[in-house]
């Protein structure tokens, strides 16, 4: 308990009054003045840690929220973590980068503080408290900053410290193993557990009770399981099988082998059999799914559309609708009498849902639908009118 006392007295110790800064704060009512605050930076408390607890036994996380940064300032005291936060919020008068590193700063602070770190800067009287509005931050804390020299209490010299060499040496090297257990364990708390398990192996409470040779021996066990971590292979994950298909059925297979033979004749049907098995990737139709084979279906009767039309399209290409044709024409009308006059307009969702759906989401562009496409988006949406119209009239 002596030693904990020790600790946090030493953290909050005051700090030095040349990395003490000041800035202006608050105004006052008629805005002319602004109160002064002291501060530190950031470094100052980083520092106040490193000579206190040591590099490896404190940590620093930091959390983004829309407005700022929290940071949890973790501890190690007598073996168990100690996590305090704070919270630090975006300046609007700096740039994004710099409104970034204010608030992980403010954060870090104020989480310190909670140690006990810098604390003492609130409580202290400054004289004067208050500056004109106009006088900038730099000029404040070279006006103020020889002041605080002034009046800060004069201490007597430390004494002489007589240092064991052993029990440095010691301490040198448990530092040196908490940095290198960070690469050798794969968490902390796996970390944590084996550390207990070797002190309770040696009947010890700390990691500085233990022997210098069993230190070493431990520092090299960290370096193999460092190396052993490095070279472990990532696992694998397992591969997902592949979802089974649902194919058509013998009446929609059959359907198909007889659309093609009508379409493209005999002859010319084996090869295009051959074409359509390699457009889709299957040993033979019957493992078409229903989406594909309705959707080769439509591709078969822009093809028998084009060889009835003669209009020059190979039976291979697809037969847009031209806007303002018959069809056109016939296919927003449809579309306006189920949706209303907004079918119209072209960034109109409904229209582009219904597009989508007759082109199996290739375009959301009337321009690009088939003559086949846009023939069965008219029937459907004629025939949906329809029943939406019985179902009022009924009601």
């Amino acid at each position: 308990m002596t030693e904990t006392t020790d600790l946090f007295k030493k953290l909050s110790g005051r700090i030095p009054t040349d990395s003490i800064k000041f800035r202006k704060g608050s105004a006052n009512k008629d805005k002319s003045k602004n109160r002064i605050l002291a501060y530190v930076d950031a470094r100052d408390v980083q520092t106040r840690l490193d000579d206190v607890v040591g590099p490896a036994n404190w940590q620093d996380k930091y959390t983004r929220f829309d407005g700022g940064f929290i940071c949890e300032l973790s501890i190690r005291v007598d073996g168990e973590w100690i996590t305090k936060s704070g919270v630090g919020e975006d300046r609007g008068d700096a740039t994004e980068d710099n409104a970034i590193k204010s608030a992980e700063s403010d954060a870090l602070k104020r989480a310190a503080v909670k140690f006990g770190i810098a604390r003492h800067l609130y409580t202290d009287i400054i004289t004067p408290m208050w500056v004109p509005k106009t006088v900038p931050d730099w000029e404040v804390t070279a006006t103020l900053r020889p002041v605080a020299t002034q009046n800060e209490p004069v201490k007597p010299a430390p004494k002489a410290k007589v240092v064991d060499s052993e029990s440095h040496q010691k301490m040198l090297l448990i530092d040196e193993i908490m940095l290198m257990s960070k690469a050798a364990f794969k968490t902390l708390d796996e970390r944590d557990a084996k550390f207990d398990e070797l002190k309770a192996g040696h009947e010890v409470e700390r990691l500085s009770d233990l022997s210098m040779p069993v230190l070493e021996r431990l520092k090299a066990r960290l370096v193999d399981l460092r190396i052993e971590l490095e070279s472990e292979p990532e696992p694998n994950e397992p591969e997902t099988p592949p979802e089974p298909r649902e194919t058509i059925n013998d009446s929609a297979f059959q359907n198909l082998k007889k659309r093609i033979v009508e379409t493209y004749g005999p002859e010319l049907a084996v090869r295009k059999t051959r074409s359509f098995k390699a457009q889709y990737h299957v040993q033979t139709l019957a493992d078409l799914t229903a989406p594909e084979c309705n959707q080769l279906l439509v591709q078969i009767g822009n093809d028998q559309v084009a060889k009835e039309n003669g209009n020059g399209h190979k039976p291979e290409k697809l037969v847009y609708v031209a806007t303002g044709t018959g069809l056109f024409i016939e296919f927003m009308n449809a579309g306006k009498a189920l949706y209303g006059a907004e079918f119209g307009k072209k960034d109109s969702t409904d229209r582009k849902y219904i597009v989508g759906r007759f082109t199996d989401g290739r375009s959301e562009s009337s321009k690009e639908m088939t003559v086949q496409e846009m023939l069965a988006a008219r029937d459907w949406m004629t025939e949906a009118h329809r029943q939406a119209s019985g179902v009022l009239e009924q009601g």
